[in-house]
């Protein structure tokens, strides 16, 4: 039996990481790229991998130096997504480097014991995933859907996040963008009664990127 691996390496591509907290979407990835965005890109990402502390208490006096390939590589990314809205910048990152490292690490590990099959990491898979709107592209959703279809038995098994069935699950969360959808709005209104401009105020998050 592989499903579960098929889950756990071959599903996170497209998934609300970096694009929601917890379940509700956050829409400031959504807009255009900014030096902020950037900033806060590189710093959840590089904190993903191995941190400068984790580094020097494994390498020492050699983390630094540890730790650079995998900055490097983060830089090169972000570098050939810039100017895309932050939604693809995220979801391009994941297809390009974390899913490369689950497939070639879990999937590497697990076949000693099991066979490891990715059917949620081919290019089919990533062209569906990556085709809506960055604003549908915020939760899980759209990936929900895609493993309906992909594979119909999956329908009934209950999501992790929800402890539901996939379809039960894309309710929920069609909700949940719906009430961080008006609160946005509601937050624009208070912004634009406050100043008297149209353009809402930086999120709190690309502030502190800063």
């Amino acid at each position: 039996m592989y499903f579960p691996l098929s889950l756990g390496v071959g599903c996170g591509v497209g998934r609300r990481f970096s694009k929601a907290k917890t379940l509700v979407p956050d829409w400031s990835v959504v807009g255009p790229d900014t030096p902020a965005l950037e900033a806060w890109l590189h710093l959840r990402f590089s904190r993903s991998g191995m941190s400068p502390a984790e580094a020097e208490t494994a390498f020492g006096a050699r983390a630094e130096e540890a730790r650079a390939p995998g900055i490097e590589a983060l830089d090169r990314y972000l570098g050939e997504t810039r100017g895309l809205s932050g939604v693809d910048r995220v979801d391009l990152y994941f297809v390009g480097g974390r899913a490369r490292g689950w497939r070639t690490s879990s999937l590497g590990v697990a076949g000693v014991w099991i066979p490891a099959r990715a059917p949620f990491l081919t290019r089919h898979w990533i062209d569906a995933v990556l085709a809506g709107a960055p604003e549908e592209r915020l939760d899980d959703r759209p990936r929900l859907s895609l493993i309906r279809e992909v594979g119909p038995v999956t329908a009934g098994v209950p999501w992790v996040m929800t402890r539901m069935p996939l379809r039960e699950s894309e309710y929920v969360l069609r909700g949940l963008k719906e009430v961080s959808r008006r609160r946005l709005a509601r937050a624009a209104r208070h912004v634009d009664g406050a100043t008297g401009v149209g353009d809402r105020a930086p999120s709190a998050r690309r502030q502190t990127a800063t």
